[in-house]
């Protein structure tokens, strides 16, 4: 009987460890899925994390900063540690010359791309008083001697 009751009280222990870890795995696999939330909203501050799918990593960083320090450091920081640790494997890898020919331009193809900062601006035509529409000028008013000149004109170009 006693080692009836030994055997339900291990089993009981088993159950009770069993449902713990299963929790345990079920709260790391949420938070897991929340940081891969995170970098895929801030995919463009992020985006060698995205690219390489290193949420794991900052999952990774976050557990291995609270095991050395007891603190638990916030996504975000995270998210900043690791993506500043693959620029810097990036810049290593472009180092690599047979990366680096893969990657960017020859030489002769970088003469051909005149740089943005170089390309001449296009004219932009900007509202003015010239382009206004306006309304004919007026003529002036003829005087009476002025009408008279006229008429008289007129009258010896028609004889």
């Amino acid at each position: 009987m006693q080692k009836e009751n030994e055997q339900k009280e291990l089993a009981r222990k088993k159950a009770e460890e069993d449902a713990a870890l299963a929790e345990q795995n079920e709260v790391l696999e949420t938070f897991q899925n929340d940081i891969k939330l995170f970098v895929d909203q801030n995919k463009s501050k992020y985006p060698l994390i995205d690219v390489y799918g290193e949420a794991k990593l900052v999952f990774a960083s976050i557990d291995d900063h609270y095991n050395k320090t007891g603190k638990i450091v916030s996504v975000a920081e995270a998210c900043d540690y690791v993506e500043k640790y693959l620029e810097g494997i990036a810049e290593k890898a472009l180092g690599i010359e047979k990366i680096r020919e893969k990657v960017l331009p020859k030489k002769e193809e970088r003469k051909q791309h005149t740089p943005i900062w170089e390309t001449p601006k296009p004219k932009v035509k900007t509202l003015s008083n010239e382009m206004t529409p306006s309304a004919p000028a007026k003529p002036k008013r003829e005087s009476e001697e002025e009408k008279l000149r006229r008429v008289a004109a007129t009258v010896w170009a028609n004889r």
